[in-house]
């Protein structure tokens, strides 16, 4: 009997093992930096828009018309940005999701994804809407930022109508945000009120935008 068990407690744990190598091997295939890093090539004769819809998740929708621009990483990259399909029964989500797609040296019309970092507003709680994508200089370095002005409104509240900035770096490894940059800039409603605004910041050196 105990020679029983013991077999019976091998046998389960030979089980587990493998199911547990499993579970990681999933894990570590949706989270691979490889596969979120897989080229995406535009055809032939494709325009801009056709290119974004192809590639962002089924049923999502632009959230503003498709950008090249150069700044960050390279020359010529695309910024897409896009929303979520509405999902029953919870509350729509107008929060942007970011890509950057910058090109592949030596490939023509293929390119790499970079994910911009999301939205720091809750999800469903405010009525997002991009009303300018373009760049500017926003730090002492050479290459220019990506700037994204948006309109906001908080679900319910009855306030008006907000307006903010995201502006987003590239450190070398990736995007990232540069929040005490944005938090000069909330109120402004356009493009050339945000360029002006930074010439009065002795600190950056604003000299394009798009």
């Amino acid at each position: 009997m105990p020679k029983t068990h013991s077999t019976a407690k091998h046998k389960l744990s030979n089980t587990t093992v493998i199911a547990l190598v499993a579970v990681m091997l999933i894990t570590s295939l949706i989270e691979s930096p490889v596969s979120a890093q897989e080229p995406l090539e535009r055809k032939s004769g494709e325009t801009l828009k056709s290119f974004a819809l192809r590639v962002i998740p089924k049923d999502s929708e632009l959230a503003h018309k498709v950008v090249v621009g150069t700044f960050g990483v390279s020359a010529n990259n695309i910024v897409i940005l896009f929303v979520p399909p509405y999902r029953a029964p919870g509350p729509p989500d107008s929060n942007y999701t970011g890509w950057v797609l910058v090109p592949e040296r030596g490939k023509a019309g293929t390119y790499r994804k970079e994910v911009l970092p999301p939205m720091e507003e809750i999800v469903g709680a405010f009525e997002i809407t991009v009303r300018s994508v373009f760049f500017a200089q926003a730090d002492k370095d050479k290459e220019l930022e990506l700037f994204v002005l948006y309109e906001y409104y908080r679900n319910g509240s009855g306030n008006d109508y907000g307006h903010a900035v995201y502006v987003y770096d590239w450190n070398g490894a990736s995007f990232v945000t540069m929040p005490e940059v944005g938090a000069k800039l909330v109120g402004l409603k356009s493009a050339p009120a945000v360029l002006r605004k930074l010439r009065t910041l002795k600190k950056y050196y604003p000299r394009t935008i798009y």
